[in-house]
């Protein structure tokens, strides 16, 4: 496998892009309303809910019917880092990229991989050919530029500057 545990390989990569999918897929689907209207609000009443089905039981929801909350701050930030991957180590390979990001974002939704390439019409090996040879194009990028595997790596610390008197540093 690897030499030494902070070389990238494919699995890790592949972990990184199937968690991005899954970022992606709790972000909130509203946006911002930009119009506003000056009509009062809709009264409802217990009839339309009824009318609507909005009074059904808990139980006879399907498990899972709701979407999970929204996702944190560092995990949209981990999911730009795995998008900006692509852009620059396989930016001559878009086949690649949308083969890999298909297959990942059919595995975060919790289906076979193949279900996210099925638009491509790609045979079977010849799409995990590709998804296994753009993950090695990643990680061996990610392990030529240096970037280490922990993503929480300790922030440096620089040296406080001498020609700032102390009481005058801001620290938080």
């Amino acid at each position: 496998m690897n030499e030494r545990a902070d070389l990238w390989s494919a699995a890790m990569v592949w972990t990184r892009e199937v968690d991005a999918m899954r970022t992606l897929s709790r972000l909130p689907l509203e946006r911002a309303k930009t119009l506003g209207s000056n009509w009062p609000a809709i009264r409802r009443t217990f009839a339309d809910a009824v009318n609507a089905e909005e009074t059904r039981d808990r139980a006879q929801f399907p498990p899972n019917w709701s979407r999970p909350g929204p996702p944190e701050p560092r995990a949209i930030d981990e999911m730009l880092e795995v998008w900006s991957w692509h852009a620059r180590f396989l930016a001559d390979h878009t086949e690649l990229v949308r083969i890999i990001q298909g297959m990942a974002l059919a595995v975060a939704r919790g289906r076979p991989e193949l279900s996210g390439v099925a638009y491509l019409k790609r045979r079977r090996w010849t799409a995990y050919r590709a998804k296994e040879k753009g993950l090695k194009r990643i990680a061996a990028g990610l392990n030529a530029s240096g970037r280490a595997t922990t993503t929480a790596a300790a922030p440096k610390q620089s040296k406080p500057d001498p020609s700032i008197p102390a009481h005058r540093r801001k620290i938080w």
